[in-house]
């Protein structure tokens, strides 16, 4: 959330720019897709092991983990810190190019719907485009959410 929001616009800040104001940049896309993977990483890095005990937490059928601290903690002691990072790399796999295709397609809709349309930026016109941004990414990626799920899991 939060912290790829603001990774994200940092980074569009620190990526390479050379269209030099111009609006018809055809390398700006794939800026902004290098701004939204990198970003989807570096939230991912801050959460993922919250992620790991909540998947951890929501398999304890017996019941024996009291909490995301205690998953933690349990993970740590039975399989080290890389327990709480198992699965990352699919889950960089999936969430970079989520983020990347994400931004990208919430920009240009969002630029389209209020250039070529001349629609205003009001908060519904903003949501649908992150709402179909979203629709767009996630039926990209959804394959390898599957695979990041079975390897948290230990599977």
């Amino acid at each position: 959330g939060g912290a790829v929001c603001l990774s994200y616009a940092t980074l569009l800040k620190v990526v390479p720019d050379d269209h030099e104001g111009r609006k018809d940049d055809a390398w700006e896309p794939l800026r902004r897709a290098t701004a939204g993977a990198l970003a989807g990483a570096v939230g991912c890095g801050l959460t993922f092991p919250l992620d790991t005990a909540r998947v951890r937490l929501t398999l304890d059928k017996e019941g024996q983990l009291r909490g995301v601290g205690h998953a933690m903690w349990d993970i740590v002691k039975s399989e080290g810190v890389v327990g709480l990072y198992k699965g990352f790399g699919a889950t960089l796999l999936a969430v970079a190019p989520f983020v990347a295709l994400q931004q990208s397609v919430y920009d240009w809709l969002k630029t389209f719907a209020t250039t070529s349309l001349q629609l205003e930026p009001t908060a519904p016109l903003l949501l649908t485009c992150g709402a179909a941004a979203g629709c767009a990414a996630q039926a990209v990626v959804h394959p390898l959410d599957v695979l990041r799920r079975r390897l948290q899991v230990g599977g």
